[in-house]
């Protein structure tokens, strides 16, 4: 499992997981899915955030390139 994801809003997670205080979101075409970054509690990592919060971005962008997309995932692994 994962230490670090990003989650859409409205989605659980489990309770050993912190969210962190920025979210992340979807700009493209007005989509507008927006994400929580979580670090499980054994490896909060604050200044990792930031980063974390571009990756999403990115990921989230890329999807909409591809001509099948629907619609992005509930949760992301970010390492």
């Amino acid at each position: 499992m994962s230490n670090y994801k990003a989650v859409r809003v409205g989605t659980t997670m489990p309770n050993d997981f912190q969210k962190m205080e920025l979210r992340s979101t979807c700009k493209v075409n007005g989509c507008g899915a927006t994400y929580n970054i979580f670090h499980h509690l054994s490896a909060v990592d604050k200044g990792a955030v930031p980063k974390q919060i571009e990756e999403v971005q990115s990921i989230l962008c890329g999807e909409h390139v591809d001509d099948k997309f629907q619609k992005h995932l509930e949760y992301y692994d970010l390492d």
